[in-house]
């Protein structure tokens, strides 16, 4: 982490309050939903981004948009927003988020799975996937969810090292590639 050079003042033992596994996948759940609410609304991405406008504005502007989230902020959430504000990286929030997800999955014996998909997923439905793959791991799985409205249906499984695709896309794309190769059975 210190050989980051945009990170390499952001101090996590700052955040020693932080100590369970829960309190880890809630912050990062939360930094990860702002970065992408942030990312659909580019009007106040690009005020909050802008280092040319003052960080005090910028907070306030900051503030006013986490005001409408529907989930209550961990104080550890806003203390890191700032301090990437007022060391003027804020606009790089989604490599931050890729940072903090591998940094506090070793630090906790995590492997945070993105579950991506256009309709809410039961979580019992996402059940058998973690128990293989904490089993394969060995390492406790937690999940963060990603609404993607372009995704015809099914879901996507994303960690650092694999992904299981079960969208119909790549269902669609397997039928429309043994049509024009001409080759096995449909069924």
């Amino acid at each position: 982490m210190t050989k980051n050079k945009h990170f390499s003042k952001f101090n996590f033992k700052k955040f020693d309050e932080i100590t369970t596994v829960d309190e880890v996948v809630r912050v990062f759940k939360e930094i990860y939903l702002i970065r992408w609410r942030l990312s659909e609304r580019h009007e106040i991405k690009y005020h909050i981004e802008n280092n040319t406008i003052s960080t005090e504005h910028r907070k306030k502007m900051l503030q006013i948009f986490l005001d409408g989230c529907e989930f209550d902020l961990s104080p550890y959430t806003l203390a890191i927003l700032y301090f990437l504000m007022e060391n003027r990286v804020l606009h790089k929030l989604g490599y931050f988020v890729n940072v903090l997800k591998y940094y506090f999955a070793d630090e906790a014996n995590l492997m945070l799975v993105e579950v991506i998909s256009r309709f809410e997923i039961d979580k019992e439905v996402l059940e058998i996937y973690k128990s293989s793959l904490e089993y394969l791991y060995n390492k406790k799985v937690a999940y963060i969810y990603k609404k993607v409205p372009d995704i015809l249906g099914g879901l996507k499984l994303r960690w650092f090292s694999g992904e299981i695709d079960m969208t119909i896309r790549r269902k669609v794309n397997g039928i429309q590639k043994i049509l024009v190769e001409g080759k096995g059975s449909l069924w």
